[in-house]
């Protein structure tokens, strides 16, 4: 993963604790505790902040990915990147609908070692979207529920993201989501 991720994680911990828990949590996971954003990073890195941060802070991994997810809607948009939200539309339904299409097309072309995720969006109706996620990387569905509701909240709309299912193999992870828009505008 790109140092972009790890770096929000680095900042979800300190928005909360302090530096030397921060500091703690890298040393154990046994990664330095900065990185360079658009540097590539082995994904057991950051599964190792994850598994590290989890047990220091006595929270199930499944928690801290999805508040994770939620973070990082916030910390691109601090880092320059909130354009490319912008890009996708101007409320959530339409960013939903267009999720599927090309959004991680346009991250690519500034990110040529990304190894995205893929979503299918099923529009049930202009309030429910059933939101499909496929990625070869294992465990990361909870942060998805995050990045969802994350983005509810950037555009200022009562949600409700439920999980459906999950399936991991060894080659791919998949989960399903409901998202449930829950007031008009």
């Amino acid at each position: 993963m790109y140092g972009l991720v790890n770096e929000a994680i680095r900042g979800m911990v300190l928005a909360s604790f302090d530096e030397q828990t921060w500091v703690a949590i890298a040393e154990e996971a046994g990664v330095d505790d900065e990185f360079i954003s658009m540097h590539s990073y082995d994904d057991a890195d950051t599964y190792a902040l994850v598994s590290v941060a989890s047990e220091k802070l006595g929270v199930p991994a499944d928690e801290i990915l999805e508040g994770f997810g939620k973070h990082w809607i916030q910390f691109t948009a601090e880092e320059g990147y909130g354009s490319l939200v912008e890009m996708m539309g101007d409320s959530l339904e339409v960013f939903l609908r267009r999720l599927g299409d090309d959004m991680h097309a346009r991250v690519v072309a500034a990110m040529p070692a990304l190894q995205p995720p893929e979503f299918f969006v099923e529009e049930r109706s202009a309030t429910e979207f059933i939101i499909r996620y496929r990625s070869h990387r294992q465990g990361l569905s909870s942060m998805v529920k995050g990045l969802l509701e994350g983005l509810a909240e950037k555009y200022q709309r009562q949600a409700a993201v439920t999980m459906l299912s999950t399936e991991h193999t060894d080659d791919k992870a998949q989960a399903t989501f409901l998202v449930e828009i829950l007031d008009r505008h």
